[in-house]
């Protein structure tokens, strides 16, 4: 079954660029989480921590 995916893959123009597209938005993604994770205030952070235990439900 992977020969016949492999070789179908194989047959196909251009599709070594896709590969390529996916890393490439893999770590644009990871890039800029880490960015928003490491400039987030930290009393932010420490509020999202206390949500699921909070008491207070608001719908």
């Amino acid at each position: 079954m992977l020969k016949f995916i492999k070789h179908h893959m194989t047959s196909i123009s251009d599709i070594e660029i896709y590969p390529v597209a996916a890393f490439v938005l893999f770590v644009g993604i990871f890039i800029v989480a880490s960015w928003y994770i490491l400039t987030t205030d930290r009393s932010r952070i420490s509020h999202m921590e206390q949500l699921p235990l909070s008491e207070n439900e608001q719908a």
